[in-house]
C-alpha cells in the first residue's frame, strides 16, 4: 500500500505532497509533518556519509536509497539536481526506486523541468503533473 510522496528541492522546501492511504496523520499541519520528513531525509544522509569506509574523493560516497521498519518504508531518491523524492509504503511493499526514477523522467521533467511557468524553487503547481503522478501512482500494484 501507498501512503504519501514527498518531493523536496535542495533547499528543504516541499515542493509537492500528495497522501493516498495514509491511515494516521502525524501533525495537523501537512507543513510540519514536511519539515520533520526532510530533517530526518538531511541527518539520515549526513549519518550515512560519515560512517561510510569509503572517502567519498574516492568514488565511495554511499547512497541512502531509505529505510524499513516493521509498519513501512521509506523509498529515496535524490536527483543529480539536489530534487528529492521520498516515499512512503506499508513495509510488504517492493522496491519503488524504479516508480520514482519514472516519475522524474516521464512526469516531472515534462510537466515542471521544462515548464517555463514553472519556478524550480517555487511549490508544483502543474495539473498535468499531479494528474499524470496520481494516475499513475494509483495504477500501480503496491497502491492497493
Amino acid at each position: 500500500m501507498i501512503f504519501n510522496l514527498y518531493m523536496f528541492n535542495r533547499e528543504g522546501k516541499c515542493l509537492f505532497y500528495k497522501e493516498w492511504n495514509r491511515p494516521r496523520k502525524a501533525y495537523k499541519k501537512p507543513e510540519e509533518d514536511q519539515k520533520l520528513v526532510y530533517g530526518m531525509l538531511f541527518s539520515i544522509k549526513s549519518i550515512v556519509q560519515k560512517l561510510s569506509p569509503k572517502a567519498p574523493s574516492h568514488g565511495g560516497a554511499p547512497r541512502f536509497l531509505g529505510f524499513r521498519t516493521d509498519v513501512y518504508k521509506l523509498h529515496y531518491m535524490e536527483t543529480q539536481t539536489g530534487l528529492r523524492f521520498a516515499l512512503l509504503t506499508d513495509a510488504a511493499a517492493d522496491d519503488m526506486h524504479d516508480e520514482l526514477r519514472h516519475i522524474h523522467a516521464h512526469y516531472y521533467v515534462d510537466f515542471v523541468a521544462k515548464n517555463p511557468l514553472q519556478s524550480m524553487s517555487d511549490s508544483i503547481t502543474s495539473d498535468a503533473f499531479v494528474n499524470h503522478v496520481n494516475k499513475y501512482i494509483t495504477s500501480l500494484n503496491s497502491f492497493k
